[in-house]
């Protein structure tokens, strides 16, 4: 029979539009919950984190208080159960619909604000992610949701947890839904995590926590501005596979010599110490918001700030601090695009921006986040060019990536399914 006078074929429709609705009132009643949760839990501890960096550039003899800080840290975490835990744990709960201990929550909280008080080169968003993780997969496990919804409410809180100290919901959404799995995602999973991020930022943003945004200068694009884009793009995605590399190298030469957690953290806190004496600034502490607003004035840099940045934030990561890798590698990437844009005949501040992006881009294996990251943090102008770096960084920084559990589900550059996760050894011909 015709489709068309069978009534049965609408009765399905019907069917499906009344679950499509009753499924999509569900998940957005429960991502308001779990936006609203986060979005307190995120302007808390943004403001404790901010807190804790004042009092160290006010106090900067804390930072020969780091070892002892490292040392409570490692106690904390084993004496809450917690230790060996990361951004990783959240990840795969995300992947496969797993519980996450709950204690995560203040151990990570309680670390990340030790380690920006003492000094330690460290971002927040690492933090951000394992915060939001616990509150989406215990929201969803409270409420009596399926495993499969749980991946998508842990999502949820990522990205909510994430848009609320930084105040970016749209780049945080794109970026949780895909960077789990690189070359796919669950669209399913946007809704809720959109729904979750802008009700989350609304809150956090009522205490104080301002949305972040950087003026740079935009140069006119000609065919000369977009070769010298490329360049620096494919520089961008060394930049990022070195800091990656740098990253992992360090943790695990660190726990190759020294097992003991308390040594590890205890020695390499008083050579982060030492170090940041020696430079005599707190510049390289904390997630690097300063080294961002120096390259995006245009101010001169030279190799030197994104070579210690890159390295002083391996060591405090790699030898047990808390914190995140994400801001960092924003600091980074600034940086060296503020150093190298003037050599390649690109303005400075926009050079650095660029960078930002691609290098950020380029170290989470992520395509689409970056560059809503340039529309949220620059405005949106020249997104030809942003898009242009963006592209070639993702293909040039090849499989290395922050985060072990992250699954790269198709090549970079063949029509061909690898299935990998991050960090593994992968020759693409």
């Amino acid at each position: 029979m015709n489709t068309l006078f069978d009534k049965s074929y609408y009765a399905a429709g019907v069917t499906n539009i009344a679950s499509f609705a009753k499924r999509t009132v569900r998940w957005g009643a429960i991502s308001l919950v779990i936006g609203a949760l986060c979005g307190f839990a995120g302007a808390a501890f943004d403001r404790s984190v901010s807190a804790c960096d004042k009092i160290l550039a006010a106090h900067p003899v804390l930072i020969w208080f780091l070892p002892a800080a490292g040392l409570l840290i490692v106690f904390l975490y084993k004496r809450l159960k917690v230790a060996g835990l990361t951004t990783d744990t959240v990840i795969l709960a995300a992947q496969r619909g797993g519980k996450i201990k709950p204690l995560l929550l203040p151990a990570i909280f309680l670390g990340t604000a030790i380690t920006h008080l003492f000094g330690g080169s460290a971002g927040r968003e690492g933090a951000a992610f394992q915060i939001g993780g616990v509150i989406g997969n215990w929201t969803s496990r409270f409420l009596k949701m399926n495993e499969k919804e749980i991946r998508f409410m842990t999502m949820s809180g990522m990205a909510a947890l994430f848009a609320a100290i930084f105040g970016i919901p749209v780049t945080a959404t794109i970026f949780v839904t895909l960077v789990i799995n690189v070359g796919t995602f669950w669209p399913g999973a946007i809704f809720p995590s959109l729904v979750a991020s802008l009700t989350a930022f609304g809150i956090s943003s009522r205490f104080g926590v301002e949305a972040t945004h950087y003026e740079v200068n935009m140069p006119d694009p000609s065919v000369l501005m977009y070769l010298r884009i490329i360049v620096l793009a494919i520089l961008a995605a060394f930049v990022s596979t070195l800091f990656c590399e740098v990253l992992h190298l360090t943790g695990r030469a660190l726990k190759s010599v020294m097992r003991n957690a308390y040594l590890r953290i205890g020695v390499t806190g008083l050579a982060i110490a030492v170090i940041m004496n020696l430079l005599g600034t707190t510049a390289y502490s904390g997630s690097g918001t300063n080294l961002i607003a120096a390259a995006t004035s245009g101010e001169a840099q030279s190799p030197a700030v994104f070579l210690l940045k890159m390295i002083l934030t391996a060591l405090t990561l790699g030898a047990g601090f808390k914190g995140g890798e994400v801001f960092p590698s924003f600091a980074i990437g600034a940086a060296f695009g503020a150093f190298m844009g003037p050599i390649l005949g690109i303005p400075a501040d926009f050079a650095a921006s660029v960078c930002l992006v691609t290098v950020f881009g380029g170290c989470s294996n992520s395509l689409l986040a970056p560059l809503l990251l340039s529309v949220e943090l620059f405005g949106g102008q020249r997104l030809g060019l942003y898009a242009l770096a963006c592209v070639i960084a993702y293909i040039f920084s090849g499989y290395s990536g922050f985060y072990y559990n992250q699954k790269i589900l198709f090549s970079k550059s063949r029509p061909e399914r690898i299935d990998i996760n991050t960090n593994e050894t992968y020759h693409d011909a």
